[in-house]
């Protein structure tokens, strides 16, 4: 039996994401152009500054609480090709984000 993640398991994943230091947003709009929100579920990114995550607040919680266990993996990860792209004009990386089916998921909100 698959437990569905809920609202409350992707704010606690988004406050330890927070606390880690990851820059949280849930404004896909940005990305409209690279990486329109139907297709994805989030974005992730690593500047100079540091590293953050877009979530898509369309999709369900179980893509969200998918997407922020990724950003908080991807923490120590140093972005390379071809899962990240390099923006050398503003020395960035992005790495798109899609959830696999939710039955495939795991709930463990420690990844």
């Amino acid at each position: 039996m698959t437990i569905e993640p809920t609202g409350e398991d992707v704010s606690a994943l988004m406050r330890e994401a927070l606390r880690l230091g990851l820059n949280v947003d849930v404004w896909m709009s940005r990305w409209r152009n690279k990486y329109p929100a139907e297709a994805v579920d989030g974005v992730l990114v690593k500047v100079p500054a540091g590293s953050g995550v877009t979530l898509n607040g369309r999709r369900p919680h179980a893509s969200q609480a998918y997407v922020l266990r990724e950003a908080i993996k991807a923490l120590d990860v140093e972005p390379s090709e071809p899962d990240w792209e390099y923006y050398p004009e503003l020395d960035s990386w992005t790495r798109p984000l899609v959830a696999p089916p939710t039955d495939q998921i795991s709930p463990s909100v420690s990844g």
